[in-house]
């Protein structure tokens, strides 16, 4: 089986270091699209958290909210309707909820049905195409 894969480096501006991958992001209204690093966590069975600062920068309006349930307590967070791919991974424009967190986060949902490899020995987060 011949596999293909696509990497991202590691964040490393945390200890330890982080897998990470860029997505672009945009609002409904608008076309521009912003592309981020986000941290993958597996974690996270959500789609992605994005920081306020996000929110602000895509003039995004919350579009409700959700509670979170977190090992601290639950905390009811806002939701927002956003566009988001990753053209590298052959993740196509998607319409998704992407809940306001403290960093930017990538989650389970997001990743769903792609096969993926965590390297650590490299410091890579691929995506792997069969």
């Amino acid at each position: 089986m011949n596999l293909d894969k696509i990497c991202w480096d590691f964040g490393m501006n945390e200890d330890p270091p982080f897998p990470q991958i860029e997505i672009s992001l945009s609002s409904l209204e608008y076309e521009n699209y912003l592309s981020l690093y986000f941290k993958i966590d597996t974690g996270f069975s959500g789609t992605i958290g994005i920081t306020s600062q996000i929110v602000r920068n895509l003039k995004l309006e919350p579009k409700g909210s959700i509670p979170i349930y977190t090992a601290v307590g639950i905390k009811d967070t806002p939701i927002y309707l956003v566009k988001a791919k990753c053209s590298l991974a052959k993740i196509p424009e998607t319409l998704l909820y992407a809940i306001e967190s403290p960093r930017a986060i990538c989650g389970r949902v997001f990743l769903k049905n792609k096969i993926w490899i965590i390297d650590f020995k490299d410091l890579k987060f691929c995506y792997v195409e069969q």
